[in-house]
């Protein structure tokens, strides 16, 4: 019996060490699994087709330099605009030429619009847009005979 006690000891430190070390351990999985966890952000603006929808609205694209220079817009930018039916509003999402080629964010900006062709910009701030989809043009088929 005597044998059994002078064991016991000796038991009780290693399964204590043990437990101290499984309980080291997940604390490391818990903290890496917070430092190390990658950021999801929600996309504000999607491309449909040729065009951009934000809130349910449809932006399509402007080529005309005077309208884009009415905005006072950065040279080169690609801009999209959704005006309002009344005339009174006009909404605009536009890249900077030098964000052009990610695409992955835009400045959009509301102006109000006064006859005959004034623009005055009340408010704007940054979207983020899922990036188009780089469509591989289809290979052409041949059949043998």
């Amino acid at each position: 019996m005597e044998w059994l006690i002078s064991r016991k000891q000796p038991l009780i430190v290693t399964l204590r060490w043990f437990v101290l070390l499984i309980a080291g351990m997940l604390v490391g999985i818990f903290l890496n699994a917070l430092t190390h966890s990658t950021s999801v952000y929600a996309v504000d603006a999607e491309w449909s087709g040729h065009n951009l929808t934000y809130n349910k609205e449809k932006y399509t694209k402007v080529s005309d330099d005077k309208k884009i220079k009415q905005f006072n817009l950065p040279d080169n930018s690609l801009v999209y605009v959704n005006e309002d039916k009344n005339k009174k509003e006009t909404k605009v999402i536009y890249f900077p030429s030098s964000e052009i080629s990610s695409l992955s964010s835009a400045t959009y900006a509301v102006y109000s619009f006064t006859p005959p062709n004034t623009y005055e910009q009340t408010s704007n701030s940054t979207i983020s847009i899922d990036p188009p989809l780089k469509i591989q043009p289809a290979l052409p088929v041949t059949y043998r005979e």
